[in-house]
């Protein structure tokens, strides 16, 4: 990463210089995919997994999934079956009428660096 900043300071010699910082990004979480889109007809089943990988440097455990109730998508959290294995949330399109569905899903972790994670849900249905 580098970035290039213009300082602006009240030193009559030097009013403004630039400052350029670098750096390693380093991942923390893959999230695949990082948000999640279903179209299908009204009474197809529609479903996705979505896919949490924790960094073996940055490992953390997801403590609790919210997302609103009664908007005709569901979602299950699913632990890692073993060591060094992924996190999954399996989404279900519930809703049997044509209407689009959006929503949000909140995992609370417990790591420092992304106590927080979103997903974006959105649902489409074509009327037939």
């Amino acid at each position: 990463m580098k970035k290039n900043i213009v300082v602006r300071t009240n030193d009559p010699d030097k009013k403004k210089f630039n400052l350029v910082v670098t750096g390693q990004v380093e991942q923390v979480v893959k999230i695949e995919p990082p948000s999640v889109n279903l179209y299908g007809k009204p009474g197809d089943k529609l479903e996705s997994i979505i896919t949490i990988t924790p960094s073996p440097k940055y490992n953390f455990s997801i403590l609790k999934m919210e997302h609103r109730e009664g908007s005709g998508i569901t979602a299950r959290l699913i632990k890692p079956a073993g060591k060094d294995q992924p996190w999954q949330v399996k989404i279900t399109c519930t809703a049997r009428t044509v209407t689009n569905l959006y929503d949000y899903i909140t995992l609370k972790t417990d790591s420092e660096f992304r106590p927080v994670l979103n997903i974006r849900i959105s649902v489409m249905f074509i009327d037939q």
